[in-house]
């Protein structure tokens, strides 16, 4: 099970390098799409009445290999994006900045996890966690700012008044 999320992503990464996406809201939402997907299939198992026997080692990684496609698909993209729209001097810093909170996240996420799972279902987080990211993707999308190419500008002013 846990080689399959680095297989997902070498498979991923190899036909990303191929298609040579871009970034955009429509890529964005759609990864987002595939990811809420992933993990309402990654809570079938959990599910009281669902026993898939001796099938769930290969359905989760099957899940996984998904998993890594879709956080390639967006993340790569999205990479490029940032390294070609952030001052050259500013992106040293930029990029140490973005690796702190997302590294910063996960031991938060982990804490709230750990202290949900002793009172709720594994599915009901999974299902909570699929909301949350289809109510960010739905404001995502509503952003205007997004659809004008090069107009990092405007992005950053949006985000400061919705802050």
């Amino acid at each position: 099970i846990e080689a399959a999320f680095p297989i997902g992503m070498l498979i991923a990464s190899i036909v990303v390098a191929g298609m040579n996406l871009q970034f955009t809201k429509k890529l964005f939402s759609g990864c987002i799409a595939l990811f809420i997907g992933c993990l309402i299939l990654f809570s079938v198992p959990s599910l009281p009445f669902i026993d898939l026997g001796d099938f769930t080692p290969l359905y989760y990684g099957a899940v996984f290999a998904m998993f890594a496609a879709v956080a390639v698909s967006v993340n790569v993209p999205l990479g490029v994006k940032f390294q070609t729209s952030v001052a050259e001097e500013y992106r040293g810093r930029f990029f140490g900045f973005l690796g702190m909170m997302s590294e910063g996240v996960v031991p938060l996420s982990f804490l709230l996890t750990g202290l949900l799972i002793g009172f709720l279902p594994t599915y009901v987080i999974l299902y909570v966690s699929a909301f949350a990211l289809l109510i960010i993707t739905i404001h995502i999308r509503n952003n205007t700012a997004l659809d004008e190419p090069n107009n990092e500008e405007k992005v950053i002013e949006s985000a400061q008044v919705t802050n």
